[in-house]
């Protein structure tokens, strides 16, 4: 009876230590970024009416940061536009977190920038961000296709406040 006792001690100890060790380990892997864009942020840029940025997240495996549009309700695939396709930065990020149980982790991951410039004013249009074989709108993304409007071409002047945050800095931050 004692032994049974020390046993189901020694098993509860066993599989509690587990657990804990099963919780830190998914807390650590909660911070990593996938080779599919994440967090995209479509931005004014420029003159409103011709130009238009874009910034995302991915893994640091993905280098290439590429922005495809059409004229929404076009029926053309992505891509099929030269004139509509437009590469820009990738830049490989560093930094401490804390967990919440107090130890140290660094997170690395690339953010990619891009800005679209051409554009025809009044025009809507939808966009997909990436690089090939990791399209925002792919079934595994957790993204889709986005779309957004330029602005008129006879519009007047305005005053708006655009807040964004994607968390990344540097220097030349667009």
């Amino acid at each position: 009876m004692c032994n049974l006792k020390k046993y189901f001690k020694v098993t509860i100890t066993v599989v509690l230590t587990l657990i804990i060790l099963c919780f830190a380990q998914f807390c650590s892997f909660a911070v990593t970024y996938t080779s599919y864009p994440e967090a995209v942020t479509c931005t004014p840029y420029g003159d409103l009416k011709t130009s238009v940025g874009f910034a995302w997240y991915t893994n640091t495996e993905v280098t290439d940061s590429v922005v495809q549009l059409k004229v929404a309700g076009d029926s053309s695939e992505f891509g099929t536009n030269p004139n509509l396709t437009f590469t820009g930065t990738c830049e490989t990020v560093s930094h401490r977190e804390t967990t919440a149980e107090g130890s140290e982790l660094t997170l690395t991951y690339n953010v990619h920038r891009v800005v679209a410039t051409g554009l025809q004013p009044g025009t809507k249009y939808e966009y997909r961000v990436g690089a090939p074989g990791y399209w925002s709108d792919a079934p595994d993304s957790l993204n889709g296709v986005g779309c957004f409007e330029t602005a008129p071409d006879n519009e007047e002047g305005f005053t708006f406040i655009n807040l964004g945050d994607i968390n990344g800095y540097s220097e030349g931050i667009m």
